[in-house]
């Protein structure tokens, strides 16, 4: 059963109760008026007297006789004072008793339904596993090429950040503090390609760009850091006690709501301490998110885009504020979908064949440039050349997505 088919019947089941309560409230008075009598009715006959009522069956109703040996026949009517009491009973559980009523109804019905849904999983699981890899065989057969030399751009990239970082650590010249940060920006550049490669096997062409937009940011501060002295690029690694306290101050907001261990007062204060020893040191703008940067920029509470700008990026913004409505709750990021053809007016809920050219070519472009700007620190004629090794899959990986994009999709 699947989980649509379960809630229908959830659904159903309860309208079933709320249209038989006011006959449950009625036999529940018969059952009364049979219990000062001296007879007691089972649940099987109030249940049977209840069809009976709902069926809005004219004339008597008999009860089966309970005991074989006992012929006595017993009469039940109703009068008016029954037919108050009644009314009263139900005009208090609509009033009082309803909403415990549909959550009882909902809690038990939602355990059968749910055990159901265990015991059928498994059979539902190989469905939507052939599912997949149909999707991504058929997929394969489209975007298959773009996707492989995006990948071999990632492995190039990668290994050549390792070639870069143990030219540089024998290198007396090179910049020790900017290695260390770029080398470990460029790292996080490349796991984060390597996350946007599964989403586009998997046909995630939005989660693709929301993670694309994580990579152009770092992207953009490897630029802009490369661009300057080793004294900004020790800023930044310092900026992190700006980070920590901020995160401290959070989670001492927050940890009583979710039941957590409170920060102790010493550890704060040192938090605190480290902070604002650096904010003594470097100035009030190095307090703000992107503080580390203010020195340089000129400006006393600096944004990214201010560092987009200052890398030479900023006419990526398009792209970055498309990338921004897959990561936030806005209008736009609901009503636009990459994985949407224009003219189909559906809801995407899951994998889908269109828009994984926007974050191929955005991804190829971002890593690139992380790449280039590490291994341009202190190049050696190695290092130059596998700039442009990369430079050219770059180039052949942003050509295969655009080609694939002008083609109709096999699969949506």
């Amino acid at each position: 059963m699947s989980l649509d088919a379960a809630m229908n019947s959830l659904q159903e089941a309860l309208d079933r109760a709320l249209d038989e309560l006011p006959y449950r409230i009625v036999a529940d008075r018969v059952r009364s008026k049979a219990n000062e009598a001296g007879v007691r009715l089972s649940d099987k006959e109030i249940d049977r007297f209840v069809k009976h009522l709902a069926a809005e069956q004219d004339g008597e109703f008999r009860f089966r006789t309970w005991r074989w040996w006992d012929r006595r026949e017993l009469t039940i009517s109703l009068g008016e004072t029954d037919r108050d009491q009644i009314l009263a009973t139900f005009e208090s559980f609509l009033s009082d008793g309803l909403e415990g009523f549909v959550q009882g109804i909902s809690e038990d019905l939602a355990s059968e339904i749910l055990a159901t849904l265990r015991t059928t999983w498994p059979k539902q699981l190989r469905h939507e596993s052939r599912q997949v890899r149909g999707f991504e065989r058929r997929l394969d057969s489209r975007w298959g090429a773009a996707i492989e030399r995006l990948l071999m751009t990632l492995i190039v990239c990668r290994e050549l950040g390792e070639l870069a970082a143990a030219t540089y650590h024998g290198d007396d010249d090179a910049p020790e503090k900017l290695v260390d940060v770029l080398s470990r920006l460029h790292a996080r550049a490349c796991q984060v390609t390597e996350e946007i490669v599964c989403l586009l096997r998997s046909g995630l062409a939005d989660g693709a760009m929301a993670r694309w937009r994580t990579l152009h940011e770092i992207a953009a501060v490897g630029l802009f850091l490369s661009q300057n002295d080793m004294a900004l690029a020790e800023r930044y690694a310092e900026h992190q006690a700006v980070e920590s306290f901020r995160a401290a101050s959070e989670y001492r907001r927050c940890c009583e709501a979710l039941g957590y261990e409170p920060i102790s007062d010493d550890d704060f204060t040192a938090i605190k301490e480290s902070r604002d020893q650096l904010v003594e040191r470097h100035g009030k703008e190095f307090a703000t998110q992107y503080g580390w940067a203010a020195h340089v920029l000129g400006v006393p509470r600096p944004t990214l885009r201010d560092i987009h700008r200052a890398a030479g990026v900023e006419h990526l913004q398009a792209h970055y504020r498309l990338a921004s409505h897959n990561v936030h709750a806005n209008p736009t990021g609901a009503f636009l979908r990459l994985g949407l053809l224009d003219d189909v007016d559906v809801l995407l809920a899951g994998r889908s064949d269109v828009g994984l050219d926007e974050p191929g070519v955005s991804c190829s472009i971002s890593l690139s440039q992380i790449t280039v700007a590490f291994a341009t620190l202190s190049p050696n004629l190695d290092l130059l050349v596998g700039i442009k090794i990369v430079e050219m899959l770059r180039d052949e990986t942003i050509s295969l997505f655009d080609q694939v994009a002008s083609e109709a999709p096999l699969c949506g």
